[in-house]
């Protein structure tokens, strides 16, 4: 994601860490509260993933990788 801006978000990206997935992001800004990258264990049962933590948090990221 590249120049997003964004307010009162719950997460903004979401990402399965085991099954190798990255988020990639350049100019995000966020206000009102709300996390930037949530990580999940992915599964192959068909269920939700389990979410296992938040990266790249903040208010004004100019680059991340959330993996």
């Amino acid at each position: 994601m590249t120049n997003v801006t964004v307010n009162k978000v719950g997460t903004l990206a979401g990402y399965n860490s085991n099954y190798g997935d990255t988020v990639t992001l350049k100019n995000v800004k966020v206000s009102g509260g709300g996390h930037v990258c949530r990580a999940f264990q992915g599964r192959n049962d068909g269920k939700e993933p389990t979410a296992i933590g938040y990266r790249c948090e903040g208010t004004s990221i100019s680059s991340c990788v959330c993996k």
